[in-house]
C-alpha cells in the first residue's frame, strides 16, 4: 500500500507547483482512499506498519501552509478508529449487511439475566 501511495504522491508533484487547495484536493481524490479503504480489517497492523503509513501521510500534510493543516485534522490511526466506531454501530443498529449484524449481540440476549452489565456487547467465539 504504501508504494501505491509513494507512487500518486510522486505523479501529483510531478503536476509542478499547484496551489495547496488544488493539492489537498487532489491528496483527497487519489491517496486518502488508499488509507480508508478496508482499514477497519488491517487495524491490528504492527506499530512498524503503522509508523510507516503515519510518517508518509504527516509528510505530505507538512508540505502544505498551515493554514491548510485543518484539512486532514486526525491521523490515520484516528481516522481507523471512527470508522471501526462507525461499523460497529451500522452493526448494532442493523443497518450493516447480516453476516456483520448477526456478529454482536448484547449480553442480556445471551445470559436472559438482568444485571448492570445489560447492554455490554457479547462477541461469540
Amino acid at each position: 500500500m504504501i508504494s501505491r501511495v509513494r507512487s500518486r504522491l510522486a505523479s501529483i508533484i510531478r503536476f509542478g507547483s499547484l496551489p495547496p487547495a488544488v493539492l489537498c484536493l487532489l491528496y483527497s481524490a487519489f491517496v486518502m482512499p488508499l488509507f480508508d479503504y478496508c482499514d477497519v480489517i488491517w487495524t491490528p497492523s504492527t506499530a512498524k506498519q503503522t509508523r510507516m503509513i503515519e510518517r508518509v501521510h504527516s509528510k505530505f500534510v507538512r508540505k502544505l501552509p498551515s493554514s491548510y493543516h485543518s484539512k486532514f485534522p486526525f491521523t490515520l490511526t484516528e481516522r481507523r478508529r471512527f470508522h471501526t466506531a462507525v461499523q460497529v454501530f451500522k452493526s448494532l443498529r442493523g443497518i450493516s449487511p447480516p453476516y456483520l449484524h448477526d456478529i454482536f449481540q448484547f449480553s442480556r440476549n445471551v445470559t436472559g439475566h438482568l444485571s448492570r452489565n445489560i447492554n455490554r456487547l457479547f462477541v461469540p467465539r
